[in-house]
C-alpha cells in the first residue's frame, strides 16, 4: 500500500500529559465510542483513534482517507526530548499580541524539555473540514495545558 495521511509536526515545551488527556477528551465528545489504540513508553505517545469498526476496515482497505462521511482514522503522537534546536524559518507569529509579526524572518528555536507532537491526517488541512477539526483539538488542547500551568 502507498504511503498515505497527512503529517503534521509541533514542537513546544507544554508537556504530553495533560495534552493527550484533553485531546482525547475532545476526540470522545466527537465519537462517544471512537475505537482508540493508545500506546504509550516513557516519554512516548502514540494514539490511533478510528470512529468504529467499519471506519477501521476501510482504514485498512484505503489508509489515511476520508470515508463517505467525510471523516476518516487519525493517528496522534508525542515524543519527549530533553533538548531541542532548529534553524527555522518564521513565516508570522500568532500570539503572543505584543509579538504578532507577518515579517517573514529566519530565527532559531531552543527547547529544553521539548515535546514534538504529531498529528497524521486523512487529508490536508486545507483539503478537509474534518481534518481542520481535529487539527483544531490538538491546538485548543496544547493551549488549555499551557494556561492551566
Amino acid at each position: 500500500m502507498e504511503i498515505t495521511g497527512s503529517d503534521y509536526t509541533y514542537w513546544s515545551n507544554i508537556p504530553a500529559e495533560k495534552t493527550t488527556a484533553s485531546f482525547l477528551n475532545k476526540v470522545s465528545l466527537m465519537w462517544p465510542t471512537a475505537l482508540v489504540d493508545d500506546e504509550r513508553s516513557e516519554g512516548e505517545v502514540e494514539i490511533f483513534v478510528s470512529k468504529n469498526a467499519a471506519m477501521d476496515d476501510f482504514h485498512e482497505e484505503n489508509g489515511y482517507a476520508l470515508n463517505e462521511e467525510g471523516e476518516g482514522c487519525f493517528m496522534f503522537g508525542a515524543q519527549w526530548r530533553p533538548f531541542f534546536q532548529s534553524d527555522i524559518h518564521i513565516a508570522s507569529i500568532i500570539r503572543p499580541a505584543h509579538l504578532v509579526s507577518s515579517c517573514p524572518h529566519d530565527s532559531t528555536i531552543i527547547l529544553a524539555n521539548a515535546t514534538c507532537y504529531t498529528l497524521v491526517l486523512p487529508t490536508l488541512l486545507e483539503e478537509s473540514d474534518f481534518s481542520k477539526k481535529i487539527h483544531a483539538f490538538l491546538i485548543d488542547s496544547l493551549s488549555e495545558s499551557a494556561a492551566a500551568d
